[in-house]
């Protein structure tokens, strides 16, 4: 998989026209790959624009990096994406129609494996929304202006020629061992001009064996508006840019060569100074803007051991704790320093109207002292507003981080999938829309959590809320609408019978997100309900392949959650293609559990198996009590539904699975 990131600063003007190209790309059929737009604190229109973009693509998620400075929100980027390859553009920076695809393409080759690339960029081409200043061409290589040839090759370690940010990919797992959570640099904010963080974070994965290479396939323009060349911005801006030379400098060699080094830099940063001054005799007092930015890139080149020394001494002594921990916490299995210790998890479709009821429930929610918990709300191509009801939602949300991102994929289970790779919480809880938490939940799950730290995943007492009074019969019933109590527990904590199939449901299950990406399948099997069609089991499915893989599934008593049943999930013929949905999926889900060898036999024991026990509820539907009548059909449909599970997995010609 592939994201492209885009850091932004009040970009709502700057971000259509790099979206729109994105939107534009060609040859991306055969490519999973997203978009996400990192806001770093903009005061402008940037939410909305990134809002109206989300409306027409599934692909393009929203965060917020609190944090000032481009480091922080790459950060924010390599964080929040599950890809292999995350690929940066800068808000002015526009891609060729066929750049996504050409990433895809040289990332995949045999070339990049060889070399161990974990960074690689391409051409950047000025388009100057004004006239050239004089002498450009002699500061263009400041402006992020990169064109190399036309073969790939690999930048040699040690020597100061390495890609800039825009249009950067790097590989996310080298980024992860080699790149500090802090650099020392964090970019240009609204206090300070320093730059060079992108160049700081290929340094640090040069020094951990990883090769920085450039890819001539790949194109950009970057659009470069007139207020860029005035003298007072080019002062400021060269400026930032020497004084960043010296951590740049300094990190490519060992520390016991640094005092000679500096020296050696000293002196030719002095040379360079003295041959401009021949050069250019009334460069002191000139206000050309070529000049004044060459004078003040030559002046703080040489000055920044003075003015940047004992700072990056303590931020470099800082990062090597930071690379340290993170080192000790993977090999723990524990979290990052302020990850969220639990994630709940929504996946939502068509659910504008019943969003604001569940937050309200989530508002009171009580939270242990010092709880870092997030939400993650995963729309699955919702045409009724859901998308805009979240937004407007996230407005006043303050209790937690609230994040929205899109599943393209029609079903729960896919949303799921996304909503596990997207956060980083060692606890994932899933809650349906309308599935409400008693206030004590989230608490009681955490707490859960840490005294059973053995468990892949957790579930409690999901509790019928009707919207009017249910039929008798549905107390044998409720089973099938996800409502459970479990009595054969007496309310004690213990573990779930998975070879039975007697599970959890997802609409208020807990698991280890951990266990889930070792050792749950990326493609689910069942995907959950879809539009004109019902498909069950998908909840089941990640429990069975945990629970093959060792891992216990427990009852939690104490969390209780309500869900929320309308009138119309009471229809006789709704329950009866829901029961059948159910036990078509009986046999993709055992045989999950049982060995290939035993499919042929597992198949003909459920076939029989609950074909005589249709057969044995023929007469009861026809039963004068009309709850038994109802009772005696639903369970039917799922008897049927499970005889049939069989060849319901079966693939016709073309791959195409048998309408049953």
């Amino acid at each position: 998989m592939l994201t492209v990131a885009i850091p932004t600063y009040n970009g709502a003007d700057r971000l259509p026209i790099v979206l729109e190209a994105l939107l534009a790309q060609v040859e991306t059929q055969a490519i999973d790959w997203e978009i996400w737009v990192i806001d770093n604190n903009s005061d402008d229109r940037t939410r909305e624009v990134v809002a109206a973009f989300q409306a027409r693509s599934p692909r393009i998620h929203w965060d917020q990096e609190p944090q000032q400075g481009a480091a922080f929100a790459r950060q924010r980027a390599i964080a929040r994406s599950g890809a292999a390859w995350v690929a940066f553009l800068d808000d002015d920076t526009v891609p060729d129609p066929d750049w996504v695809a050409r990433v895809w393409q040289f990332a995949q080759g045999d070339w990049v494996d060889r070399n161990l690339v974990g960074a690689f960029g391409g051409r950047i081409l000025p388009v100057l929304e004004g006239p050239e200043p004089v002498g450009f061409a002699r500061i263009r290589s400041l402006f992020a202006i990169v064109d190399r040839g036309d073969r790939p090759f690999v930048y040699e370690p040690g020597r100061g020629l390495l890609p800039p940010s825009a249009g950067l990919v790097v590989r996310r797992a080298a980024w992860l061992a080699a790149v500090p959570p802090r650099l020392i640099l964090g970019g240009r904010t609204g206090n300070t001009w320093l730059t060079s963080e992108d160049l700081e974070a290929l340094v640090y994965l040069q020094r951990a064996g990883y090769s920085v290479a450039y890819c001539p396939s790949l194109r950009l323009s970057h659009r470069l508006p007139v207020t860029r060349f005035t003298a007072d911005y080019l002062r400021s801006f060269a400026q930032g840019i020497g004084w960043s030379r010296y951590v740049v400098r300094l990190l490519r060699v060992d520390r016991s060569r640094r005092f000679l080094i500096l020296w050696f830099y000293g002196l030719s940063d002095l040379r360079r100074l003295l041959r401009w001054w021949l050069q250019h005799p009334g460069g002191w007092r000139s206000r050309d803007p070529v000049l004044v930015c060459e004078r003040s890139l030559l002046i703080s080149t040489l000055t920044s051991p003075w003015v940047m020394g004992r700072w990056f001494r303590d931020r470099e002594q800082r990062g090597d704790r930071q690379v340290i921990a993170r080192a000790v916490q993977r090999a723990a299995g524990s979290s990052q320093p302020l990850t969220p210790q639990i994630a709940i998890a929504i996946p939502i479709y068509n659910g504008a109207d019943r969003l604001p009821a569940l937050f309200d429930r989530l508002q009171v929610l009580e939270i242990p002292p010092g709880l870092r918990w997030e939400i993650w709300a995963i729309d699955n191509n919702s045409s009724d507003g859901t998308i805009a009801q979240l937004c407007q939602i996230q407005q006043t949300w303050n209790r937690c981080p609230l994040h929205i991102s899109q599943e393209p994929r029609q079903g729960a289970a896919f949303a799921r999938q996304r909503a596990v790779r997207l956060t980083a919480a060692p606890w994932v809880a899933f809650l349906d829309d309308d599935n409400w938490p008693e206030p004590d939940w989230l608490r009681e799950a955490i707490a859960f959590a840490e005294a059973h730290p053995q468990v892949g995943a957790f579930g409690g007492k999901v509790l019928g809320a009707y919207a009017i009074d249910p039929p008798p019969a549905l107390r044998d019933l409720e089973g099938y609408l996800a409502i459970r109590s479990y009595p054969e527990f007496a309310d004690r904590p213990g573990p779930f019978l998975a070879q039975q199939l007697r599970l959890p449901p997802a609409a208020a299950l807990i698991v280890n997100r951990a266990a889930w990406l070792a050792t749950v399948p990326p493609e689910p099997q069942l995907s959950g309900k879809l539009a004109g069609r019902f498909v069950q089991g998908d909840d089941y499915e990640p429990l069975l392949y945990l629970a093959r893989a060792g891992w216990e599934i427990w009852f939690a008593p104490r969390l209780k959650t309500h869900h929320q049943i309308p009138a119309w999930r009471l229809d006789r013929a709704y329950l009866i293609r829901l029961a059948r949905a159910c036990g078509l999926a009986t046999f993709a889900l055992k045989r999950i559990i049982t060995p290939p060898i035993a499919w042929p036999g597992l198949a003909l024991r459920i076939m029989v198996a609950n074909g005589y026990k249709v057969l044995k509820l023929r007469s009861l539907r026809q039963d004068a009590d009309p709850s038994i009548a109802l009772t005696a059909t639903v369970r039917q449909a799922f008897f049927w539904g499970c005889a049939l599970s069989p060849l319901a997995q079966l693939r016709l010609p073309g791959g195409r699975k048998p309408k049953i």
